[in-house]
């Protein structure tokens, strides 16, 4: 019969098999259905008291207002209270537990203490309460113990509160203090790197002092005033040089009218070597306003000024009052020219200079305006380097102030802290377990095992149960049913069916009974 056939019966149809098992089988499976319940009903007596010391805790939040320090977050605060759960969960702390209370001691051993403490473990609870209206507080948490002993149970109850206030108060303490440390390390380091970048930004500025963009209209001011003296001053040595030239040409007219009115015999004066001197100084200076130092002809007439002025200071010639002995041999008007080309060439002398410093100012000027584009891109790459770094220094300022005020609260016990809002109490009333439960689920357990076991039996069974299964095995319209016949071989077998159930029954019940009285 499969389960198609069971959907096209009614209901009385389909429990029918249930109802002839329980009838065929059911003195057998009185006898385990009791001991099942029974076994239950003595473990329920047999489990002993065990009594629940609780502490409620709550995390108080700082007493500063938020707004002079930061308060801090409700997820930090359960980061916190679940690494401070796992701190006093630890191996370490729940070995000092066991070892201090002498908690159970029947494990002994490495492996008994390793047990001890995973029981220990397993017997402290730590839940977050509800309020009235069953939202979840998440400041609020009860921290529970279960023993046997109720002493016991409070002792460690009261030992495990005051290590969550002990180990908050630590562990703040700690965090504060390695908070400051971490950031006066890091304050020293970023100290350093501000003053070396705030050194390279003086340094770069010292170095380019009137190169940087700032300065450009500074310096195209000064490089169009040096451009305009450049040419100021070549316009007056063009002027100086022409002047030159005409007073030389007056000069020489001037010497060649002088000769003409001596005699025409006095070599001894033409040959004088002060005479000599004298023209020698000035044929000089017409050839450096022509040629460089490196002139032949100039050299030459070094050379020249040069013998002629040791021999005259060989010959005692040479006196403080030369030039003026030079020129008294010249008429008044030579003289007066001679003056004014020495003042021409003078002032020739000093622009000439003066235009080489202003050529090499300008290129210098015109050189920094081409350069500064750059210069500013090395300047805002420095500066930005700098305000990076100020910023970096100045945050972890602001934070080791943080941290300061932070460590402040903590010592002053200020700050977010564990406190205990209900105290353990020794418990007078054992919390369990709970015996009349237990024995109902006995009850329950052996009702189960009367209803199921029958049909299991019965479902077990490999013989013919209803005409169906005939007809489909042989595929033989079966035309009646005989009922079983109440034979006196049948009564035996029912009887000695039902003996061996009760006495495996009484076996089991004793055999368990035994192992509970043994375990419990």
């Amino acid at each position: 019969m499969n389960f198609d056939d069971y959907r096209r019966k009614s209901i009385s149809e389909v429990l029918a098999p249930f109802k002839a098992g329980f009838a065929r089988y059911w003195r057998v499976a009185w006898a385990p259905a009791l001991a099942v319940a029974s076994l239950i009903g003595v473990l329920s007596i047999r489990l002993p008291d065990y009594f629940v010391s609780d502490v409620l805790i709550f995390i108080q939040p700082q007493k500063i207002s938020s707004k002079i320090v930061e308060a801090p977050e409700k997820e930090e605060q359960q980061e916190r209270f679940e690494a401070l759960v796992q701190e006093l969960l630890s191996r370490p702390r729940l070995r000092a537990i066991v070892d201090k209370f002498d908690l159970y001691p029947g494990y002994e051993g490495v492996v008994g203490k390793e047990l001890a403490m995973k029981k220990l473990r397993e017997d402290i609870q730590i839940e977050p309460v509800t309020s009235p209206s069953g939202k979840a507080l998440a400041q609020t948490f009860r921290v529970s113990y279960a023993h046997s002993d109720a002493n016991m149970a409070y002792e460690v109850t009261k030992s495990l509160s005051n290590l969550f206030i002990e180990e908050s108060i630590i562990t703040q303490r700690s965090e504060t203090q390695g908070t400051e440390e971490f950031l006066d390390s890091q304050l020293r380091e970023a100290r350093q790197r501000l003053e070396q970048t705030e050194a390279k930004v003086q340094e770069f500025v010292r170095r380019n002092a009137g190169k940087l963009p700032e300065h450009k209209e500074e310096a195209m001011a000064r490089l169009e005033n040096a451009q305009q003296q450049f040419a100021t001053n070549g316009q007056m040595i063009s002027a100086n040089v022409a002047r030159l030239q005409y007073l030389q040409q007056e000069l020489r007219l001037a010497q060649t009218a002088g000769v003409g009115a001596q005699s025409g015999g006095n070599d001894e004066d033409i040959n004088d070597p002060a005479a000599s001197l004298a023209q020698l100084e000035r044929a000089l200076v017409v050839l450096k306003s022509k040629y460089s130092a490196k002139h032949p002809d100039v050299i030459n007439t070094q050379e020249r000024i040069s013998a002629l002025r040791s021999r005259l200071k060989s010959e005692g010639a040479v006196s403080s009052g030369q030039d003026n002995a030079a020129l008294a041999g010249l008429s008044p008007v030579a003289r007066t020219l001679r003056n004014d080309i020495n003042e021409v060439e003078v002032q020739l002398a000093r622009m000439r200079q003066e235009n080489e410093t202003l050529k090499a100012l300008i290129a210098e000027l015109d050189a920094d305006i081409k350069t500064m584009p750059l210069k500013h891109q090395e300047l805002t790459q420095i500066s930005r380097d700098y305000a990076n770094v100020k910023d970096a220094y100045e945050k972890l300022l602001a934070a080791k102030e943080e941290a300061a005020l932070q460590s402040s609260l903590v010592r002053s016990q200020k700050s977010s802290q564990f406190k205990i809002v209900d105290p353990p109490s020794r418990p007078v009333v054992p919390a369990g377990p709970m015996r009349l439960l237990i024995a109902a689920g006995g009850l329950v357990a052996g009702l189960a095992v009367l209803c199921l076991l029958p049909v299991g039996l019965f479902f077990l069974n490999d013989s013919y149960k209803f005409r169906d299964e005939v007809e489909d095995e042989t595929g033989v319209p079966v035309i009646g049913v005989i009922p079983p016949m109440k034979t006196p071989a049948a009564a035996i077998a029912r009887r000695r069916a039902g003996a061996m159930a009760v006495v495996a029954s009484v076996v089991t019940f004793f055999a368990g009974s035994l192992l509970i009285i043994l375990v419990v």
